[in-house]
């Protein structure tokens, strides 16, 4: 489990609702609209759109339940977003009902390298500047 003893087990089954509350807090609140974050160095210096562009935007869309805005602003951001919040929906319940274990799949050097060369195709794709590339970029 990664941690021991009582204490740990009820922080890893507590860490999914935690980070989903908070996360929705800060989605609706506007906070994250107010300026507080910094804007991206990538678009700032070259003027181009890193792969992280439009995540904050896409996470406020999902917060709201809004699924094709969200793709809209960064559909390689949705997927790491529902992939962060399905490990750690995974961590709660594996910790929350040690019988009942979910199916594992070996994550290899390959697919390492796989995820490294889609998040670098995106990155180069969504800067064309011609249908359906600029499709990527966020709106």
């Amino acid at each position: 489990m990664g941690f021991k003893g009582m204490s740990g087990r009820v922080i890893l089954i507590l860490i999914f609702p935690l980070v989903l509350v908070v996360g929705l807090v800060l989605a609706r609140s506007g906070w994250l609209d107010a300026g507080y974050l910094p804007p991206c160095m990538i678009n700032g210096w070259t003027g181009w759109h890193c792969p992280g562009c439009g995540g904050t935007r896409a996470f406020q869309a999902l917060a709201r339940a809004d699924l094709v805005g969200a793709l809209r602003m960064n559909p390689l951001g949705v997927g790491f977003i529902l992939g962060v919040a399905l490990f750690l929906f995974r961590t709660s319940w594996e910790a929350a009902f040690p019988a009942r274990k979910w199916p594992r799949f070996a994550v290899s050097e390959r697919w390492w390298w796989g995820l490294l060369i889609v998040t670098v195709a995106y990155a180069i794709l969504r800067n064309l500047p011609m249908w359906p590339f600029s499709l990527l970029a966020p709106h």
